[in-house]
């Protein structure tokens, strides 16, 4: 894949009578996410457990009942496959109070790291959450720096993202 290539935005579909055929967004999204994200997986997937994630969160916004969703995802889009994908959810303090939504997933084709793709995943999933009334923090886990000197399983997340309610853009919901 090329460094300029068309991409468009958008909220994947699916409905919270989940699985079904019809939501092929879903199944699109694990797809994307066991092909572009493996290397960060740390463990066995379970196939099901992932997918029924995936489907709670994309199903979320769509729900008729108040309060706003909970989670939201959004698709980046090139020649009709998913280059780009995000999943927000929503999270409270382990210290306090205080809620705010930070990402399940966040993943860019490697081929297309340099291409605006995830700087345009951000400024929408942080317009989503700023419309919601929380603050956006993005985890960006760094699986290729381990230190083994504090034994095989840990892991370094590089400084979050934060982007704070009331400083993004407006959504393109």
């Amino acid at each position: 894949m090329g460094d300029e290539i068309p991409y468009n935005l958008r909220f994947p579909e699916g409905r919270p009578s989940f699985p079904r055929e019809r939501d092929r967004d879903i199944l699109a999204i694990f797809n994307f996410l066991i092909d572009v994200g493996g290397p960060a997986i740390l463990g066995p997937i379970d196939n099901m457990k992932a997918i029924t994630e995936i489907g709670r969160i994309v199903t979320d916004p769509y729900r008729v009942e108040l309060p706003p969703p909970n989670s939201f995802a959004i698709v980046a889009e090139s020649y009709g496959r998913i280059v780009g994908a995000i999943g927000v959810v929503t999270m409270e303090d382990w210290y306090g109070p205080r809620t705010y939504m930070t990402n399940r997933w966040y993943f860019v084709h490697p081929g297309l790291a340099h291409s605006g793709i995830g700087t345009s995943l951000l400024a929408e999933a942080g317009a989503m959450a700023n419309q919601i009334g929380m603050d956006l923090v993005i985890h960006r886990n760094n699986h290729h720096r381990r230190n083994r000197q504090h034994g095989r399983g840990v892991i370094f997340d590089l400084p979050p993202l934060i982007q704070t309610a009331g400083t993004a853009k407006k959504s393109m919901q």
